[in-house]
């Protein structure tokens, strides 16, 4: 009986341990999924725009399903031939956030997003779901990839310069951190670069950041983007998801006014975010990712 419990043991934990091989499903590009997120805060509808292939993929080859269920949101992609769950990731957005709200009682509106995987080499299966109250998810939206689809079109990067300040990780290993200069004009990008040096200084000099500095890359986009009012001193933004601020200038109504448009996230204003995910997805894509 106890030799029976082991084997019994052992075969319920395979494919636990089972891990998917990269190289047998996926190239080295980014294949990118455009979407609406649209409705009030009673629904949630899903407008698909259009799918798009990035030059470089930058994520991990291993950890491609995630095993944690995090967040409001989730894409699943599934191989065609045989139903294989080949990658997946979580995410909440602004969307919900703006749900919250009063406005989403008397109004609706739609935010831009993206959905990044990487590029599939064979026909494959989208998947979009939402988290119930109930904490399952349930499907928002599906559809069919085709990687030859000549609707696919080629991403390409638009022209800004970078600088990478800290790490020389793989990007499949490690974490990018990207600055993006909004608010900065083209010469004060000597001033945009000190302020990320400070910021990532003082970030690498909190644990758990400063226990894995060989592990995270920091880079500088320098956007040059039109200040529409001249009175606003730079601020500097970062690039995870969303961009942010601190909010004392907000607290003294000296707001940005620039090519970005901001939303405000609460009266007394923690964070100040964008829902432009598109162009900032355009920026984050002209650090080569895969050639770091």
């Amino acid at each position: 009986m106890r030799t029976f419990s082991v084997l019994l043991l052992t075969f319920l934990s395979a494919p636990l341990i089972a891990q998917i091989n990269f190289d047998n499903y996926f190239t080295d590009k980014i294949l990118r999924f455009d979407f609406m997120l649209a409705g009030n805060s009673e629904k949630t509808i899903v407008y698909p725009v259009g799918m798009k292939e990035e030059p470089f993929y930058g994520g991990s080859k291993t950890q491609l399903t995630n095993p944690f269920n995090y967040g409001n949101f989730r894409y699943e992609l599934f191989d065609d031939s045989d139903g294989r769950l080949i990658y997946s990731r979580g995410f909440c957005t602004l969307f919900q956030e703006w749900q919250t709200t009063a406005g989403a009682k008397s109004m609706e509106r739609s935010f831009y997003e993206v959905a990044t995987m990487p590029f599939p080499r064979e026909k494959a299966r989208f998947v979009l779901s939402i988290r119930q109250r109930s904490g399952v998810f349930t499907k928002l939206y599906e559809t069919a990839i085709n990687p030859s689809d000549y609707f696919i079109r080629k991403e390409k990067p638009v022209s800004a310069s970078f600088t990478k300040f800290y790490g020389n990780g793989k990007p499949e290993t490690s974490v990018d951190l990207a600055f993006i200069a909004e608010g900065y004009k083209a010469n004060e990008m000597e001033k945009f670069h000190d302020d990320v040096k400070k910021m990532a200084d003082y970030l690498f000099s909190e644990a758990p950041f400063s226990e894995y500095k060989d592990r995270i890359n920091i880079w500088a986009v320098e956007a040059v983007f039109i200040i529409i009012t001249a009175v606003q001193p730079p601020v500097i933004l970062c690039h995870l998801r969303y961009l942010f601020m601190n909010s004392d200038m907000a607290l003294q109504g000296l707001l940005m006014n620039t090519i970005l448009p901001k939303w405000l996230t609460r009266s007394f204003t923690l964070w100040m975010l964008s829902p432009e995910n598109l162009i900032l997805r355009l920026w984050w894509i002209s650090i080569p990712n895969g050639k770091k």
